[in-house]
């Protein structure tokens, strides 16, 4: 079962934004100059695999025909989640070469195919290491 939810309604209007820079895509793209191996990853269902601090899920209840629910996981469509999220990910991925990230995209990029292989390695052991560090 799938639910849309519009937060525009009363939840937007009283989050601050999150006013973290998103990558400009001339900046991105800047980066991929010689390179000749390419991978995007997109991570599904992203923001629902970031946790909300238990002090905020309260702001995330919603009223469906069985009742309330509240969101544990941070919500499409929440104003600050873009931001948040960004940020999140540009922290996990810091200190990794050929990697950038959009949103729930990360864009692998190398000139040797072997430099490819070990960079999508290292970032499948960060990922696999930030999700078992940051669950529940």
């Amino acid at each position: 079962m799938w639910i849309c939810v519009d937060h525009s309604t009363g939840l937007n209007a009283t989050l601050k934004s999150n006013n973290y820079p998103m990558p400009v895509p001339d900046d991105v793209i800047s980066k991929f100059n010689g390179c000749k191996y390419f991978s995007i990853i997109d991570l599904s269902d992203a923001y629902l695999q970031v946790e909300v601090d238990e002090d905020l899920k309260n702001l995330l209840i919603i009223n469906t025909h069985r009742g309330l629910f509240r969101f544990n996981r941070l919500a499409p469509g929440v104003k600050s989640a873009p931001g948040a999220f960004q940020q999140l990910l540009n922290t996990m991925i810091a200190d990794l070469r050929g990697i950038k990230s959009f949103l729930d995209d990360l864009m692998v990029f190398s000139k040797p195919a072997q430099e490819h292989q070990e960079i999508l390695i290292a970032l499948f052991q960060r990922l696999q290491k930030y999700i078992w560090l940051h669950s529940p």
